[in-house]
């Protein structure tokens, strides 16, 4: 089994599975392992080697995670290509900016349920959206560049998160909806 397979394999199953860290998609290592194993049955060792040499090259890291461990996969572009096409990139010419205004206004309503301050995340309301609506990465950035920066009164702002966006002069990482 060559390695760029194995890449572009754990590389699909941060997409499915993963949960976004940042910089990193994290998947549990047994989930992984499952996986291999029904693949390919190459052998406990044999994978521990390759995941070794994938993480010597910087591709991905492995993190003790509670009782087991976890596979934390970068997120390149290759990564964000892989996520493009598993979740329908022709959505994007369909997408008015209404309709994504709709969207993202649903998502903050849904993602703020858990905050005390009612502010969310960007990255996991980008997160939301990719898996959930099929939106590209590209067009989500764009989309919300412009409703931030048209609808300043519809949404408050902060510094944070784990994915900031550049509005005006500032980055910003937190936004919350402040009315309808």
């Amino acid at each position: 089994m060559r390695i760029v397979y194995v890449r572009r394999i754990l590389k699909i199953l941060a997409v499915l599975l993963g949960e976004d860290e940042g910089r990193y998609m994290c998947i549990p290592a047994s989930s992984v392992m499952k996986v291999f194993d029904k693949i390919f049955n190459p052998g406990s060792d044999y994978l521990k080697n390759l995941f070794d040499e994938l993480s010597r090259e910087g591709t991905l890291k492995i993190q003790k995670f509670g009782r087991g461990f976890r596979i934390c996969i970068v997120k390149d572009d290759e990564f964000k290509k892989i996520k493009d096409f598993i979740f329908l990139p022709e959505l994007e010419t369909k997408l008015t900016l209404e309709d994504f205004e709709n969207l993202f206004d649903e998502a903050l309503i849904k993602l703020s349920a858990g905050s005390v301050t009612g502010f969310v995340d960007l990255g996991k309301v980008r997160e939301y959206m990719l898996r959930h609506y099929g939106i590209p990465e590209d067009l989500f950035v764009t989309y919300v560049q412009k409703l931030l920066v048209s609808k300043r009164w519809k949404y408050a702002m902060c510094h944070g998160g784990s994915f900031r966006l550049k509005i005006g002069n500032v980055h910003v990482g937190l936004v919350k909806l402040v009315r309808r």
